[in-house]
């Protein structure tokens, strides 16, 4: 009896004390962490877990991370969600008796949905809250779709449209607003700093910023005037890099390297990586860097020799160089900033950022100038020397940000350097001659025809320094009036210097004791003052009305030293210089139908600076010596929805722009000059579109109809005609796309998505007409696919663009410099089949 009551006692301690132990063993943790497709932390995201026992919900902490203890053995489904984000889940996950999992989940954010958060009034609200056409590509939507740079980029925004043959040489328009002028119509911003250049003395509207997206956080499209916010040469809109920030919320880290190659070509490949370091609760780093090499695809067949000019029946060049791929690029660059932020009512983030473009030729190849049909069955550019251009961005930064109890203060500093270096074949260079090419014509006056042929090269560097200063004050977010005013000035250095040198028509070499043919050198500066406003007066719980202005002084010199026998001799024009102070403004009023539905109209103006003209040798009496701002006035109204936990939204927007005194690019005795001449009215509409019809699963649409014309001829230089279309602009665009993300197994999940774009047939000049009007380039359909798996830290996918290998036109370069005045088609980059492979640490 007294051994059974021992053995009983101790059966009663076992299970008292050793009971809970091995229940405690038998049950499982699922634990994790929620990360953006960045990898960013996403804390108070909802994490919940559906299996045996019920359902059990835990928020994620400031690093992402979750844990789930006590879970019986079975099978589970945990998900996660987050406002502003699609939700995720992993289902059939199976936890065994004390097995810990670990399974992380990524949250994309919903493409278009207008609870997305955007700074493009200068403050942080939804997209429903703006009464304006704004668009979004998040930074996993740009990865996704494997968007490098703006000619990826106007495949997924209605009514942007890039033109350009070479990285680093971009003209970006909205709406149509375009024709072919050298200022800017879309501000280029990288968060709140802006670049380029103000005027039109410095080529700033071919040479838009066309900065790498790996580790941005967004892309905001503003299209419309944005005068009162964005100020000069955002008449058509702007356009706003904004990276991802560094955080204290942990490490973490990841690196992509992709290997492509393209039809025609060779293997390109890049590497990409960046990392995110706390030093403290206060303080991080964040860097980025990449290299990419992109592989050509033209080459030159040695054809279309050069005859002598004064001796028939000999040539003086015996054709074009003999050479493959000649149109490679190289791209390379990084970012680094540091984010102090010793309390939630004060931050200063500073950033130094850089990017190297260095290509070899142009992606242009020779077509009919009738028929717009290639040469020499396609692909082949006529190249007598190299042709490389050499693109350089710095840009510093520093962003610092005051709570004030009333309002805060946000200051914004920046110093940025643009550089293009390029060397042009000027073998043909036909437009300076008048009809035979320079090579000709150089070897008659200076070498010979059989012992010492000459011909030309152009180099010329474009280069601007700016320096700019913003300060706004931004109230509280308020439910009766919310206000921001600010001030911005800048203070820009610019350059272009040309020059045309004779060469040795067999090296390329300088042809010692030979004249140079042209040396020219235009410096000019720009400074502009403004004051700027915009409130927000909350009449009803519904209905907003919203006013902003904008009030500048710009003052601009320039000067122009020329010498040679192309320059005309010796030229100088000193003390050139403009003022004006032009006053933009807009007036919006929207109304709530719901919490996620708004409809909007909006009336604004936006302008580009005039400035100073300087004018070449012997010009026609009356040439003016200075050219005036142009404006433009945009009527706009909209619709934008949101659905139920964001899974669908619409986006719909109707717009008529009258565009007036237009800045042209015209030519005078072989010299381009800024002038004001004709009116113009582009009228449309855009729509944005997405739906998640299940989780994982996305639809996303953009389309648009643009109506864009000419209303009075321009200046007969130019050539535009009364109700002619403005130059490269599709009256119908669209892009189509697809994702489907799904869970695999236990910590893996596979992904597959693509996309269709269209672009319209375009005009692309005023001067090119066939059948009594302008000759047009044909539309195109491209189309991209993408299947991969992520499993643990690990990334691996397949990819091709432009799959159906489309030569869509891209930009048209004028007669003159290629032989037989043929004309230089710009084209898309052809089908492209790449592999990247990518891992992850935090």
């Amino acid at each position: 009896m007294r051994y059974r009551k021992v053995i009983l006692v101790a059966a009663m301690l076992f299970v008292l004390v050793g009971g809970p132990a091995l229940w405690a063993q038998a049950n499982a943790t699922l634990q994790g962490r929620v990360t953006d497709p960045s990898g960013a932390p996403l804390p108070g995201a909802l994490v919940s877990v559906d299996g045996p026992g019920g359902s059990r919900t835990v928020s994620a902490d400031k690093t992402g991370s979750f844990q789930i203890r006590d879970l019986a053995p079975g099978h589970y489904r945990v998900s996660a969600s987050l406002d502003r984000f699609a939700p995720g889940e992993a289902k059939d996950l199976e936890l065994h008796a004390g097995q810990t999992l670990t399974q992380n989940l990524r949250l994309t954010s919903l493409p278009y949905s207008e609870n997305v958060v955007v700074t493009a009034q200068k403050r942080a609200e939804t997209l429903v809250e703006v009464p304006a056409s704004v668009a979004v590509l998040g930074g996993e939507t740009l990865e996704n779709h494997h968007v490098e740079d703006l000619q990826d980029l106007g495949q997924m925004v209605a009514g942007l449209t890039v033109t350009g043959d070479e990285p680093g040489t971009n003209r970006v328009t909205m709406r149509g607003i375009n024709t072919g002028g050298v200022a800017s119509t879309v501000g280029i911003y990288t968060d709140d700093v802006p670049f380029g250049s103000s005027s039109g003395l410095a080529n700033g509207a071919i040479l838009a910023g066309n900065f790498d997206t790996f580790d941005l956080a967004r892309i905001e499209v503003l299209r419309g005037p944005q005068g009162s916010l964005y100020g000069a040469s955002s008449v058509g809109g702007a356009l706003k890099y904004v990276m991802n920030q560094p955080t204290t919320a942990g490490f973490e880290a990841r690196v992509l390297g992709t290997s492509e190659t393209v039809d025609g070509g060779g293997a390109g490949y890049s590497l990409k990586g960046m990392a995110n370091v706390p030093l403290g609760d206060h303080f991080a780093l964040r860097a980025t860097g990449f290299y990419r090499s992109d592989d050509g695809f033209i080459d030159s067949i040695g054809n279309n020799p050069v005859a002598s000019l004064t001796t028939p029946g000999v040539d003086i060049i015996g054709g074009t160089r003999v050479a493959r791929n000649i149109n490679t690029d190289r791209s390379s660059g990084g970012r680094l900033s540091g984010l102090y932020q010793p309390s939630a009512k004060f931050s200063l983030l500073l950033t130094e950022q850089m990017q190297d473009f260095n290509s070899r030729a142009p992606n242009a190849i020779d077509a009919d100038p009738v028929t717009l049909k290639p040469l020499e069955n396609g692909k082949v550019q006529s190249s007598y020397f190299e042709q490389p251009v050499q693109t350089r961005y710095r840009i510093s930064s520093a962003t610092a940000n005051w709570g004030l109890g009333a309002a805060s203060l946000a200051s914004v500093t920046s110093y940025s350097t643009f550089e293009q270096n390029l060397n042009l074949d000027a073998t043909i260079a036909s437009g300076l001659t008048g009809g035979p090419p320079l090579a000709s014509l150089v070897t008659a006056l200076f070498g010979n025809d059989a012992t010492r042929p000459l011909s030309a090269r152009l180099p010329q560097t474009t280069s601007t320094d700016k320096f700019s200063q913003e300060l706004r004050f931004v109230s509280p977010r308020n439910k009766t009036f919310e206000w921001l005013i600010g001030g911005y000035y800048t203070n820009e250095k610019s350059e272009i210097h040309q020059e045309i040198h004779a060469v040795e028509a067999a090296t390329g070499a300088i042809a010692q004791g030979v004249p140079d043919l042209a040396v020219l050198s235009l410096p000019s500066t720009y400074k502009e003052l403004a004051l700027f406003g915009n409130t927000t007066w909350h009449l009803t719980p519904r209905f907003d009305l919203s006013l902003g202005a904008r009030q500048s002084r710009n003052d601009q010199s320039a000067s122009q030293v020329g010498d040679g026998p192309l320059a005309g001799g010796h030229v100088e024009f000193d003390n050139l210089d403009s003022h004006e102070s032009p006053f933009t403004y807009s007036v919006s009023g929207r109304f709530a139908q719901t919490a996620n539905s708004s409809i909007y109209a909006r009336v604004a103006t936006g302008f580009r600076p005039g400035g100073p003209n300087v004018l070449p040798p012997n010009v026609p009496a009356g040439t003016p010596l200075t050219y005036k701002s142009d404006s433009l006035t945009s009527y706009e109204a909209g619709w934008k929805a949101s659905g139920a936990g964001g899974r669908s939204s619409v986006d719909l927007s109707v717009f008529y722009l009258d565009w007036k005194d237009i800045q042209l690019f015209a030519l005078v005795n072989g010299f381009g000059i800024n002038a004001n001449g004709g009116t113009a009215v582009s009228k449309g509409a855009e729509l944005t579109a997405s739906v998640i019809p299940t989780a994982g699963l996305t639809f996303s649409l953009n389309g648009a109809y643009t109506d864009a014309v000419l209303t009075k001829d321009t200046d007969p230089g130019v050539g535009g005609l009364n109700g002619d279309p403005l130059p490269f602009t599709p009256k119908w665009a669209a892009g189509l796309t697809a994702d489907y993300e799904w869970n695999v197994r236990n910590g893996a999940t596979a992904f597959v998505g693509g996309g269709l774009g269209y672009t319209g047939d375009r005009t692309f000049d005023f001067t090119t007409r066939t059948g009594g009007g302008l000759s047009r380039i044909p539309s195109y359909v491209t189309l991209e696919l993408r299947a991969g798996t992520e499993f643990g830290r690990w990334l691996v996918e397949l990819y091709g663009k432009n799959l159906t290998n489309e030569k869509g036109i891209a930009s048209v370069d004028a007669a003159g410099a290629l032989p037989n005045s043929a004309l230089g088609l710009g084209y898309i980059r052809p089908r492209a089949i790449g592999l990247s492979l990518g891992v992850r640490a935090w």
